[in-house]
């Protein structure tokens, strides 16, 4: 069972005190930020959209993985483990 935040997850502005700022929200609990003096504001929001859709990738790869782990043992499968490993802490 995974340990985080459960989805869905949305990229949105952050409070008014930081307008620049991107953070990722689970209905209105904060679960991540993407900001960064070094990246530009485009870049910041392309980075929290990528987060915010975590949990539905989470969920896909999931489903391929359960349907490859039965008729597949390729270098696609040992990376889909590897990368749902990585995502659960376990790597």
């Amino acid at each position: 069972m995974s340990k985080f935040t459960p989805g869905p997850w949305e990229a949105g502005l952050a409070r008014m005190n930081e307008p620049d700022k991107r953070n990722i929200w689970a209905v209105s609990l904060q679960v991540a930020s993407a900001k960064s003096p070094w990246l530009k504001q485009e870049v910041q929001e392309a980075n929290a959209n990528l987060i915010a859709a975590a949990p539905e990738m989470y969920e896909a790869l999931k489903a391929v993985q359960r349907t490859l782990s039965a008729i597949d043992t390729s270098e696609i499968a040992q990376a889909i483990d590897t990368a749902l490993a990585k995502a659960e802490g376990d790597q």
